[in-house]
C-alpha cells in the first residue's frame, strides 16, 4: 500500500519596514540623584566614574534617574528605563514619553499637562516636553524618572546592592546609550 505525502507550502508573513536606524548614543548619560529630605545630591553623572555610586537605603527618600537625551530625534518617542536588581532581576521598567519641542513651545506649556496614549497602558501618559537650549550644561534636555526607595520593597525587602538602569528608546531592543549602575547599601 503507497502513502501519500502532502506538502504545504505557505506564503512567509510580510515584514513590516523597519523603523529608521538610530544611532546607539540618542541617550548620553543616566544621572543618579538622590533625595535625602528636602535636599538632592547627584550621586552619579553618568560615565564620570568609574566604580558605582553608593546611597544610604536608610538616608534615601527616593532616587531620580535622569536620562540626558542628544535632540536628533523629531517626534513622539517613549524612553523605557529598565531597572534591575542586584541580582540581575528586572525589578521595573519606566515608560516615559517625551519629545522635543523649541523653547517657545516650552514656555508656551507652562503649566500645562501634555498627555499622551501609550500602547499598554490604560490612561494617557505625561510626555517630557524637552528642548535644548544654549548653556554650558544644558538641564532641558532631561528625561526625568523618579524611584520610590523608602517604604518600598527595596528597602523593607533588603534589595541592597549594585542595581543597573538601561534606557531605551522606542520598542528597540538595543540600548539607547550607557547604562548606569548604582548600588543600594545600609
Amino acid at each position: 500500500m503507497l502513502s501519500m505525502l502532502t506538502i504545504v507550502f505557505a506564503a512567509a508573513p510580510a515584514v513590516a519596514a523597519p523603523k529608521p536606524a538610530l544611532s546607539s548614543r540618542e541617550c548620553v548619560a543616566v544621572e543618579v540623584v538622590q533625595t535625602v529630605g528636602e535636599r538632592q545630591r547627584v550621586v552619579s553623572r553618568g560615565r564620570a566614574k568609574r566604580e558605582a555610586p553608593t546611597v544610604s537605603v536608610a538616608k534615601t527618600v527616593d532616587l531620580e534617574l535622569q536620562v540626558r537625551m542628544r535632540p536628533v530625534l523629531e517626534g513622539d518617542h517613549v524612553l523605557r528605563l529598565e531597572l534591575f536588581t542586584p541580582r540581575g532581576y528586572l525589578y521595573q521598567t519606566m515608560t516615559l514619553p517625551f519629545r522635543f519641542v523649541s523653547p517657545r513651545e516650552v514656555r508656551a506649556a507652562r503649566g500645562e499637562k501634555t498627555t499622551r496614549s501609550v500602547a499598554g497602558f490604560p490612561r494617557p501618559l505625561e510626555v517630557q516636553l524637552l528642548t535644548t537650549q544654549r548653556r554650558r550644561r544644558p538641564t532641558s534636555n532631561l528625561v526625568t524618572a523618579r524611584l520610590p526607595v523608602a517604604g518600598t520593597s527595596i528597602a523593607l525587602g533588603s534589595l541592597l546592592g549594585k542595581w543597573k538602569a538601561v534606557p531605551h528608546i522606542d520598542d528597540r531592543a538595543a540600548p539607547c546609550g550607557p547604562a548606569a549602575s548604582f548600588v543600594i547599601a545600609e
